[in-house]
């Protein structure tokens, strides 16, 4: 699809975001075991693929801060555009909105609260087609990415297709060009999108941001803190600066 860009100079440097309008909140507690990206779970329930489940009672092995996200999500395209700039590698980890927060928001309230935000970090946005419906497609696919180091890569690509040229990422055509920008075989990348058991691994991922008390994405987790929201990137930061 020659009409699709990819927006790859938004990976300059950005200024500090600005402009937020509502506060996240930080809470103890065990990072949690979450299979995207290769971390290890010590416990969970067995699929019929042969994969496991995390659940709350699990913790992950590797240390890396963990970014939980919607591609559906103006906020976390926003964190998503800065996050190992400001953190380092992070641990990729896509969570569908509706396994975390029972109510939607206007969806012209939320674009007008993310215009906000995306203006003091100097970042395009726009409403994606079907906007706000959710992307289970892409997400599936964004969790095969994050299983074969391509979470970051594919999570960019993705985000900006969406909310920098208002591209729907649920279409093929838009995934087959997502694929290659994240390093990713297009074949295989569409196949784990059409891989409805990844569904209940995505929605896992949602019970344990629901058990550490978050309500909202994106969520930033590190060093055993928990910052959700808008402010969850900017929290995260100065948590870790201050620590």
């Amino acid at each position: 699809m020659g009409d699709l860009i990819l927006f790859e100079t938004l990976a300059g440097a950005r200024p500090a975001m600005g402009g937020v309008p509502s506060p996240a909140y930080a809470r103890g507690g065990g990072a949690p075991a979450v299979r995207h990206g290769g971390a290890s779970v010590s416990a969970g329930h067995a699929q019929p693929n042969g994969r496991t489940l995390a659940h709350p009672g699990g913790r992950r092995s590797d240390g890396r801060p963990a970014f939980f996200f919607d591609l559906a999500c103006p906020f976390s395209y926003i964190a998503a555009d800065r996050i190992e700039r400001l953190l380092g590698d992070v641990e990729w980890v896509p969570v569908p909105t509706h396994s975390v927060i029972d109510t939607q928001a206007d969806p012209d309230e939320l674009m007008a609260q993310a215009a906000d935000v995306a203006r003091g970090a100097r970042l395009p946005l726009v409403s994606p087609e079907r906007f706000p419906a959710a992307v289970p497609r892409a997400m599936r696919a964004a969790a095969y990415a994050a299983e074969h180091g391509a979470g970051g890569r594919f999570t960019l690509a993705a985000s900006r297709l969406a909310f920098c040229g208002g591209f729907d990422l649920e279409r093929r055509a838009v995934l087959e060009e997502v694929a290659p920008a994240a390093r990713l075989p297009v074949k295989e990348c569409l196949a784990a999108a059409s891989e409805e058991w990844r569904d209940a691994e995505l929605v896992a991922a949602g019970s344990l941001l629901q058990a550490q008390g978050m309500t909202r994405l994106p969520v930033v987790s590190i060093g055993g803190r928990w910052f959700e929201g808008v402010q969850a990137l900017s929290q995260a930061v100065s948590w870790r600066r201050s620590a």
